[in-house]
Parts: structure tokens; C-alpha cells; sequence
């Protein structure tokens, strides 16, 4: 189909892009319109519009508009447990000094995140004097992952160092968490708006072979600063094995895109039973 046939298109993209970039580039110009519209959104400060729709005063105090679909309430136990969390020097370090959280609220979003703790913090700093939204989430081991990790501390300082590694502007703000055997990460929130849509990308037929350019040259990239680190293979590896084994990664591209995709049904399936039963009311309560 026409999904299969894109990501097929982008898996030989980035192999040519593997093969033949000797640098990664800071910030790589983009071709696309759907990813250029995107940037320039950005940039153009949507993120505090979107983030204004999210705030009311009520008696003049800032708090979160609680929905009851996306941003749900939370009692004492969740809200003592934030605190703690964001008593950690990591917190400090990821330059968020002398935080104080204003309100938190549950929330629903994302697929990767379903069905576990995740809270949007209305917060204020001493060195910024207008407020913030963080997002504090739950860390996990990836659905899919077939190659042995290294011997990361946790879930969320794996994620907090390969994302500040591979990004081309690392992302300021980004924490790794303790929680006992559990971790957290602690980042800027994120319209979830600012973003690209699968089903608008694929019917927009005059701007999908330029966009999975653009997405094949950032990947690529992204790699490229990892390599070496850690255990991954060096630069020269990469385009070596681009060259000569690109011809099986279709292949092993659509196994892994037919084994998430049926993953991720069963897991919604799984988080429509639960919250239909009220197994959310655990994660109100913090119990």
C-alpha cells in the first residue's frame, strides 16, 4: 500500500544518505513544504499559544484547564510524589534552578506513553519570570529493540543521552530522573500539534519524496553524530554497511513495521479495556 511503498522509498534514502554523507550537518536546509511549514511554526512561537489554550486563572492564581479527556486531576499521593521527584539535583543541573510547581495534572497523550504516569507540570523559575509547562513521563524499555544496550544506569538517562547525543541542537532543559528500579524524564512540553501527521503527509502526493528526503538526511545524520560511542559502530562502518547491505533492509523494514504496527494495536486494545474499567483512577489517586 501507499504507507508500505513510503517507508520503503525512505529506507533507500537513508542508505544512500548513510553511504555518501561524510558530516552531519548542524541544521540541514529543508527541501520539503510540510517540514519547512513546521519549522516555521516554530519559530513563529506557536508552542506559547498553544500552551495559553492550557491555562486559566481562577481567583487570579494560574492552573491547569482540567478536560477530563487529556489533562485529568490528580490528588496528594501523585502530587507528593512529583515533589519528590523534582527535589533531585538532576533537576538543578538540567538548568531548571529553584522550581516551584504551580499545578499538575495527568496526562493523555502519545502512543508510547499509554496507560502510564505522566503528568503536565505548570511550573515558574526565578530565571524566568513567566510560567512554563514540563513534561514529566515515566520511562520504559523500547517496544521493539534487538540490539544489545550498553549498561545504562536507566530507562531515562538511556533516553536522555542518546536524544542531547543525536540531536543537532541538543534539547535544553532534558532530565533523567531516580525513582527506586523506575525513572523519569523531566523535559519542555511540546504542543502535541507541532508536529507532522502521517495521513496528511501521505495525501499530499507532490510533497511526500521530498520530506522523506529531508527525513532520510536528518536520520542519517542523527547516526552519524552516535557513531562511535558507547558501542556503536564508527562513521566509516556505517557507510560501509549502507553500501553493501542495503539491499536486505527492505526486507527487514517491513518485518519490524508489521511487528509494531500489530504491537501497537494490541496495546490500544488493551488500554481501552483498562481505562473503560477505571484502571485509571490508580494513577489519580497514586495508588
Amino acid at each position: 500500500d501507499v504507507q508500505d511503498a513510503a517507508g520503503l522509498r525512505f529506507v533507500a534514502m537513508y542508505a544512500q544518505a548513510l553511504a555518501t554523507t561524510r558530516h552531519t550537518l548542524s541544521r540541514p536546509a529543508c527541501a520539503s513544504r510540510p517540514l519547512s511549514d513546521l519549522l516555521g511554526d516554530a519559530q513563529r512561537g506557536s508552542t506559547q499559544q498553544q500552551m495559553a489554550k492550557l491555562i486559566h486563572q481562577p481567583q487570579g492564581k494560574p492552573r491547569l484547564k482540567i478536560d477530563g479527556e487529556r489533562l485529568m486531576a490528580i490528588d496528594d499521593g501523585p502530587r507528593d510524589h512529583i515533589a519528590h521527584l523534582l527535589s533531585q539535583p538532576a533537576v538543578g543541573d538540567a538548568g531548571w534552578r529553584r522550581l516551584r510547581v504551580k499545578d499538575a495534572a495527568l496526562r493523555l497523550a502519545g502512543t508510547g506513553s499509554l496507560g502510564l504516569p505522566r503528568y503536565l507540570l505548570l511550573v515558574k523559575t526565578d530565571a524566568d519570570p513567566g510560567r512554563q509547562l514540563l513534561d514529566l513521563k515515566l520511562a520504559t524499555a523500547p517496544g521493539v529493540l534487538a540490539t544489545a544496550q550498553p549498561a545504562w544506569p536507566s530507562e531515562a538517562h538511556r533516553i536522555a543521552t542518546l536524544q542531547q547525543r543525536l540531536q543537532a541542537r541538543p534539547l535544553k532543559g532534558l532530565a533523567a530522573l531516580a525513582d527506586g528500579p523506575r525513572s523519569w524524564t523531566l523535559r519542555p512540553w511540546q504542543p502535541p500539534d507541532l508536529g507532522l501527521r502521517a495521513t496528511q503527509v501521505l495525501a499530499q502526493a507532490d510533497d511526500l519524496i521530498p520530506l522523506l528526503s529531508d527525513l532520510a538526511r536528518i536520520t542519517a545524520g542523527a547516526h552519524k553524530r552516535g557513531a562511535g560511542q558507547d558501542g556503536a559502530a564508527t562513521r566509516q562502518d556505517m557507510s560501509t554497511i549502507a553500501a553493501t547491505h542495503a539491499d536486505i533492509w527492505p526486507a527487514a523494514w517491513l518485518h519490524a513495521e508489521r511487528q509494531a504496527t500489530a504491537q501497537l494495536e494490541r496495546d490500544w486494545r488493551a488500554y481501552a479495556r483498562a481505562y473503560d474499567s477505571g484502571a485509571f483512577t490508580a494513577l489519580l489517586q497514586g495508588s
